[in-house]
């Protein structure tokens, strides 16, 4: 069965192109599925089987296409070549960015440095104990809102490059956008840094086109050192989070190499049986919104009480572990509710993206590269659930409407 389901988003990963564009955005999101599951038929094969089930992932499959297919239209050569922006206004818009961004960094630079230099363990469930925790208080609320808009960062530093801005500009971009990886990094996570790296990767082939020898070899020396120095922070956390001290990791040996490949494979298993257990009487959807309450369609409001409810049920473990951003979405939204939200956002992203094409502004393909966040951060899980995204995303696709609309 994963077999089937990874060679489909292998073959969608293929066939996603624009006639003579060379990538388009839906490409790079069917390779993270298909290796997701990839990973996943790797574990069933060799280490432990994986329990999964025809009908949750069919479901899963329908749906993610409904939030991709948007993202098939809009290529790297329309980015690179059509982008139109205000350079002068989008440079004062930089320095906003560098300098809180920068601020951010250091704020969380502290804690994670004594993180690294006490017991990891104790130290991390102390980031959870609002006594002991140094990232607590109004301050950090504040700046936490920073760190989920890091991938603007990384726009700005592209485009710096790209069309040869002061050199203080892409290095300053570039050091700020690690607001993200260091900020996970004071919880000892490490999503900040894996969707760093793959926020990097995309934003590469979208600008690379074009683009002269030497900034593509400036740009790839900052990709060589940055994944370098991630990788020594992701063996440190899994060897510490997942070694030979781990319960779960003894099944295979502890053997933190695997931990690598459960961190990407785990999903399509912990999705199947997330959608299999109906752990309320009745599956709920729509989370706030209570108008729509519909006895027909046999779902109810969901409310904070989740956790509680499932823990009283001894279903927690099956909350916190990844499983797409879709579990989240079943859990909270029940299956027809997600059917009808991905819908909803079919029918946005599609606007957006025509939009996008007509006028080909900065501004436009911001937005549209913000949303795009949610399916790629979301072969983990659904990130923008967590901490201050909704803030975030809400400030800046609000700052992308105002300019666009006063033609900036």
């Amino acid at each position: 069965m994963l077999i089937f389901f990874t060679v489909l988003f292998i073959f969608l990963f293929i066939v996603a192109k624009k006639k003579g564009e060379p990538y388009v955005l839906s490409k790079f999101l069917f390779l993270l599925y298909g290796i997701s599951f990839l990973c996943s038929l790797i574990l069933d094969i060799f280490y432990i089987t994986q329990y999964v089930n025809w009908e949750p992932l069919v479901y899963f499959s329908i749906i993610l296409i409904l939030w991709i297919f948007p993202f098939n239209k809009i290529s790297s050569r329309t980015i690179s070549e059509q982008l139109y922006f205000n350079q002068s206004l989008l440079k004062k818009i930089s320095i906003f960015f560098i300098v809180f961004s920068l601020i951010t960094v250091l704020f969380y630079l502290f804690p994670t440095i004594l993180l690294f230099n006490s017991d990891f363990f104790y130290a991390r469930t102390n980031l959870f104990d609002p006594d002991r925790s140094l990232i607590t208080g109004a301050l950090s609320s504040f700046w936490a809102i920073i760190p989920p808009l890091y991938h603007i960062n990384l726009i700005l530093f592209f485009l710096a490059t790209k069309y040869k801005w002061d050199k203080k500009y892409s290095i300053l971009l570039f050091i700020s956008s690690f607001s993200f990886p260091i900020q996970t990094l004071a919880f000892f996570g490490r999503d900040g840094m894996v969707l760093w790296i793959l926020n990097f990767f995309i934003l590469y082939y979208v600008f690379k086109y074009k683009m002269n020898r030497h900034r593509l070899n400036y740009i790839r020396n900052k990709l060589l050192i940055s994944f370098s120095t991630i990788f020594i922070f992701l063996w440190i956390i899994s060897s510490s989070r997942f070694g030979v001290t781990s319960i779960n990791y003894n099944i295979y040996g502890g053997k933190v190499l695997l931990s690598f490949i459960d961190y990407m494979g785990q999903q399509p298993e912990n999705f199947s049986r997330a959608f299999l257990i109906d752990y309320r009487e009745q599956p709920n959807y729509f989370p706030t919104i209570n108008i729509l309450k519909s006895k027909f369609l046999g779902m109810k409001v969901a409310n904070d009480d989740t956790k509680k409810e499932l823990t009283s049920l001894g279903l927690l473990e099956y909350y916190n572990v990844f499983g797409f951003f879709l579990k989240k979405f079943i859990w909270e939204s029940g299956k027809i509710g997600t059917l009808f939200i991905s819908i909803f956002f079919l029918i946005i992203f599609s606007k957006l993206r025509n939009k996008f094409l007509r006028d080909t502004r900065l501004s436009s393909f911001i937005i549209l590269y913000t949303f795009y966040q949610i399916p790629m951060n979301g072969v983990f899980y659904y990130r923008q659930g967590v901490g201050s995204f909704d803030i975030a995303y809400g400030f800046i696709i609000g700052l992308c409407l105002y300019l666009r609309n006063n033609n900036s």
